[in-house]
């Protein structure tokens, strides 16, 4: 694979942005952009580069495509993946772990799989954005990449945000594999892995920003007065630019960049601007000024049961019982499948001790999503006010395997775990009062469990992406269904 037959040079990468140009005209810094636990092309990724590499327009398509399969694949592996650890979580012990060292063997092979086909994704991009930066679907496509990567996703928890750490370049050099003429490998230096990971998802989410930025100011010289599609491309990269500042943490920066496109106010999409303003006025705990611009946000929009969803949470906050109850009503007659809403009126009937409504409500958003760690929390708590202690137990273990950084699950197992506890040393004292406690620790331990420790990546409130995972499930149903039939048509 000849770089320089090409008349281009891996060393030669330029930037999308003029404010960005200096941190990435170099090639430490292209490089940190690509994972190097798999950076070496294939055969087929090297002949597929080579014919694209010039042409800006079968460029894009390719990437498009490619960005499609990968993203399907990254979501049909997840999802296979739960399905197996869910099947063979109860099967007997020497079994279980031998499935699971083959489990976690052929996760290894799809994530480092993964990584070359994301690592190929992003040197087609920065190619296509070097051929050409002024075209503004390039810019939203590349949002749409930076965003996704897996790196830039699971990144971003709030100790890797917020750390204010000087990161070192990892020293990279782009060379010829020796041992294979059919890959182009990329060397690197092994120290610093997290640091270098933590840096490249800083930059895949700031090289994103800027595309926003490019696409806005792209926007107002070539469609602004020009094109009827002006105020729908405008607040999309505005959108995007919120939502990327909101994924984070940066919530005083959301509202500030929401605020110049809130002139375009004949933009379909103007409800969502509204909506990621008043979400972040919600991590600031600013309620009054979110329920503002959750009302503006349900005028504005023809499906508005999110909205109304998400105010009733501010109301609850606030300890307005009487509106929250309203709001989750009203989302609830707007979308009978908004799993959210069932979630949040079932932690309002737990708080206004109406607990057998919390059980049915519970059990109504469980019905159309049953992976939800919170509702399991709320029907939990519900269950233990009703001196249902073995159903409460059941249901606070399920909500911390799915949802594992859910700090209230662990803290409602604490109290749960304390309460047995109690009646525990109450009644050994009155058996016998030699009885020692560690001994009562330990049998509490093994009745409850004692996963009920919480740490600083812990969050109070989830954003379970519900409606995502059960259209993966469903994708997957209607694949195995496919399968099946495929498999009969065969056998006739």
């Amino acid at each position: 694979f000849q770089i320089s037959a090409k008349k281009t040079s891996f060393q030669q990468k330029q930037p999308q942005s003029f404010r960005m140009a200096q941190a990435y005209d170099n090639e430490s810094a292209f490089n940190m952009l690509v994972d190097d636990s798999a950076m070496s092309l294939t055969s087929d990724q090297q002949e597929s580069l080579i014919e694209h590499w010039d042409d800006p327009v079968s460029l894009y398509k390719h990437i498009k495509d490619k960005f499609i399969d990968i993203t399907n694949l990254c979501r049909r592996n997840k999802l296979r993946q739960q399905l197996s650890e869910y099947v063979h979580s109860d099967e007997d012990l020497k079994e279980s772990i031998d499935m699971k060292e083959e489990l976690m063997k052929k996760k290894q092979e799809i994530e480092l799989s993964q990584k070359s086909e994301w690592n190929y994704l992003i040197i087609c991009l920065q190619q296509l954005l070097k051929l050409n930066n002024q075209n503004i679907s390039y810019h939203l496509l590349a949002i749409q990449i930076y965003q996704a990567h897996p790196v830039a996703y699971n990144e971003n928890t709030p100790n890797s945000m917020e750390t204010n750490v000087r990161y070192s370049w990892m020293t990279q050099e782009i060379a010829y594999s020796s041992a294979s003429p059919n890959t182009l490998s990329v060397t690197s230096s092994p120290s610093s892995i997290d640091n270098d990971r933590r840096l490249r998802s800083r930059l895949y989410l700031d090289l994103a920003v800027e595309s926003c930025n490019s696409g806005i100011s792209l926007s107002l010289i070539h469609l602004n007065g020009h094109h009827a599609s002006f105020y729908i491309w405008i607040t999309t990269f505005y959108v995007l630019k919120a939502q990327i500042l909101f994924q984070q943490r940066k919530w005083q920066r959301v509202i500030d960049s929401i605020l110049p496109s809130l002139r375009y106010q004949q933009s379909e999409n103007i409800h969502l601007l509204y909506n990621l303003r008043a979400s972040a006025y919600c991590e600031l705990k600013q309620f009054h000024e979110a329920i503002a611009d959750y009302g503006i946000a349900i005028s504005k929009s023809s499906e508005p049961s999110s909205y109304y969803n998400s105010r009733g949470t501010c109301y609850h906050e606030l300890g307005q019982f009487d509106k929250a109850l309203i709001d989750y009503n009203a989302a609830i007659e707007c979308n009978k499948k908004c799993v959210s809403a069932y979630n949040n009126r079932a932690s309002l009937y737990v708080d206004m001790k109406k607990y057998k409504l919390a059980l049915e409500d519970a059990n109504r958003g469980l019905i159309i999503y049953e992976n939800h760690g919170n509702l399991y929390k709320h029907r939990g708590l519900a269950h233990f006010y009703l001196r249902n202690y073995d159903q409460c137990l059941l249901d606070l273990q399920k909500s911390i395997k799915f949802a594992p950084k859910y700090r209230p699950a662990r803290i409602t197992l604490k109290m749960l775990w304390d309460f047995y506890y109690k009646h525990l040393i109450k009644i050994t004292l009155e058996i016998d009062d030699n009885i020692h406690m560690d001994l009562c620790i330990i049998l509490v331990d093994y009745i409850v469990g004692n996963n009920y420790q919480v740490d600083d990546n812990m969050v109070d409130a989830t954003y379970a992406d519900w409606k995502k995972e059960m259209a993966q499930q469903e994708a997957e149903r209607r694949m195995r269904q496919q399968q099946q039939e495929a498999e009969q048509e065969q056998g006739q």
